[in-house]
């Protein structure tokens, strides 16, 4: 299971993280972050569908 974080000024998704046990998990919006350029790093997407 994973807790989803979200701004309470505008409701936007900020990050996630693991609950439970600790499995060192985590993930951030990486398009909240000022001047982000998705090019210069490896961006895995998926659909959910498989």
């Amino acid at each position: 299971m994973i807790g989803i974080r979200h701004c309470p000024v505008c409701g936007c998704g900020t990050h996630w993280h693991t609950l439970g046990g600790n499995f060192g998990k985590m993930g951030i919006n990486a398009r909240l972050l000022d001047d982000f350029d998705e090019s210069i790093v490896h961006v895995r997407k998926f659909d959910n569908a498989t």
